[in-house]
């Protein structure tokens, strides 16, 4: 039997990780990552004597570190890139944990080896055999599954706009990020991304992050009439925010601030065509190259004044805008006294997102452009911003269709891992808003009652049966409890049997190191994530222990 199972012993080296971690005062990691990188090296072994035609000896092997600070499980996991085909189903449902909830997969990872670990003990020591776990791990789901489970007293309905309870949520999620001690400011921010977008759908949103010292201010251009607001602390834009792409000499002279803006997304070249195929023309007099000339910057004039006439003053494209187009807008400005700005090379994922803030459509051509309104974007205003020495393009006001969220933070790696506790906690709350407000209590409520649930509903036929249910799923169940405890500074072992004993369903109070009424308890964790969490743990173990019972 030890034969067939060591392969599992990955899952208790990497539980092992994430314990510490897990509650909402669990520990952050610092993970040193090398990387490996090739280089052709082809050109350094010039003065080589010996001829070999193979170009794997022409790859010289790099390395670079980075480090990171973290407490995210997901994060933890794939830092260990691992080559077992276990550890990728592992890394494959973490994945897809931390995708639908944000949450979760330091539960998920620790409740799936304590069955794990517990099975192979308990397969030693009492002859039992791995298909009789596994039709107790498909009961138990079938259990959790129930209608019966939902009047468990652990889970309640919450009001998700009462700020205590809203922060409370936050500062669940945020253990052990670097935003925990600023729960305050990403109470702001994320009640001010509700007010815009209610559904808080991952696609109406995006989070740019500004180094602290970076000073931030106004294009001088065509920016008298904007207010020089001062933008040093994180706040979230009701509209969309990037940085700006690479343009052509001339663009400085073209509008930074434009107030109800007719916007074209395109997808088209605004450029002299270059000849990208074998060809040939021949030119015998100075006439006939001019000629040439001027009939190719005719096309790109035509196209400009479809642009002119349509009243756009706004062009957003995903391909080249060339410096003759640039200059012409310039000259536009100059002679009508009418604003116009373009940005072009923007990347695929910048532009959708700039459609769902903007709406319009995007257009293939400049020469058939459409007259509906309904294929244009629009925002109330647009404005070119300086943080720094880089440039970033700014529409607000676009009607509750996209927000930004500006985070500002004193270094790049600060940024990074604040931005993974944001997106976190705005994806636990979605999934509250979606399961119409219902939580889990925390603080080890849920799990006991949980554990409680299945050893009261699930019929035990012999004493194997009754071992497997009580000392493998619900001591790994209520593991979790046990390290709240801990990590918090107190017996966890303790607060686990005073839990168990205790008639009256409690929490653990982290605090004070006590048990507390459940009314008194202010940790609140998505339903419709811990159920997952559950039944993933026990459907994974499952397929682990049968493809080793079929191998």
């Amino acid at each position: 039997m030890k034969e067939n199972y060591e392969g599992l012993d990955i899952f208790k080296k990497i539980s092992s990780l994430l314990e510490s971690s897990y509650g909402v005062n669990g520990k952050s990691k610092l993970i040193s990552l090398v990387l490996d990188y090739n280089q052709d090296s082809s050109n350094n072994d010039s003065n080589n004597n010996n001829v070999n035609n193979d170009s794997s000896n022409n790859k010289v092997l790099l390395s670079t570190q980075k480090v990171l600070l973290t407490n995210d499980g997901l994060t933890i996991i794939r830092s260990l890139s691992n080559d077992s085909p276990i550890y990728n189903i592992l890394l494959q449902q973490c994945t897809l944990i931390k995708n639908q909830f944000g949450v979760g997969v330091s539960q998920f990872v620790i409740i799936l080896n304590g069955i794990l670990q517990r099975s192979m003990k308990l397969m030693k020591q009492y002859n039992i055999h791995s298909s009789l776990i596994i039709d107790m791990l498909r009961r138990c789901k079938t259990t959790l599954l129930s209608s019966g489970f939902d009047n468990l007293t652990s889970i309640k309905q919450i009001d998700i706009k009462n700020d205590n309870i809203l922060e409370s949520i936050i500062k669940s999620n945020l253990s052990g990020n670097v935003l925990g001690h600023h729960s305050n400011t990403v109470l702001k921010l994320i009640k001010q991304l509700m007010t815009i977008i209610p559904s808080l759908q991952s696609q109406r949103y995006s989070i740019l992050s500004i180094i602290e010292n970076d000073e931030i201010t106004l294009d001088s251009s065509n920016s008298s009439n904007l207010n020089n607001t001062s933008l040093d602390s994180s706040f979230v834009l009701d509209g969309i925010m990037y940085p700006k792409t690479f343009t052509f000499a001339g663009s400085e002279t073209l509008s930074k601030s434009i107030s109800n803006p007719k916007i074209l997304l395109l997808n088209n070249q605004i450029e002299l065509k270059n000849q990208n195929e074998y060809s040939k023309i021949e030119i015998d007099q100075v006439d006939q190259f001019v000629e040439f000339i001027n009939s190719e910057k005719k096309i790109v004039l035509d196209q400009l004044a479809n642009v002119y006439d349509n009243d756009i003053q706004m062009v957003l494209n995903k391909r080249m805008i060339g410096d003759l187009a640039i200059q012409e807008f310039s000259k536009h400005i100059h002679k009508t006294k009418r604003p116009i700005q373009c940005s072009g090379n923007i990347p695929d994922a910048q532009m959708k997102s700039l459609q769902i803030a903007l709406g319009g459509a995007v257009q293939s051509t400049l020469n058939d452009l459409s007259k509906e309104s309904r294929f244009y974007g629009t925002c109330r205003q647009y404005q070119q911003i300086l943080i720094g020495k880089k440039k970033y393009e700014c529409f607000s006001g676009c009607g509750s269709r996209y927000a930004t969220i500006v985070l500002r933070g004193s270094s790049s790696r600060f940024l990074e891992e604040a931005k993974t506790g944001i997106q976190d906690c705005i994806k636990a709350i979605q999934t509250i808003v979606t399961d119409k407000h219902q939580v889990a209590i925390g603080g080890g409520a849920f799990e006991i009652q949980v554990s409680k649930y299945l050893q009261s509903s699930i019929a035990t036929h012999s004493g194997k049966e009754k071992i497997i249910l009580n000392n493998i799923i619900c001591e790994s169940i209520e593991y979790l409890v046990q390290l709240i405890g801990d990590n918090s500074g107190h017996n966890g072992l303790h607060l686990l049997k005073q839990l168990q004993l205790d008639p009256e369903p409690k929490s653990i109070n982290i605090h004070n190191g006590s048990t507390q009424s459940l009314d008194s308890s202010n940790i609140f964790e998505p339903l419709s994530s811990k159920l997952s969490i559950l039944n993933s743990s026990l459907e994974i173990a499952s397929l682990l222990l049968q493809i080793d019972l079929e191998s």
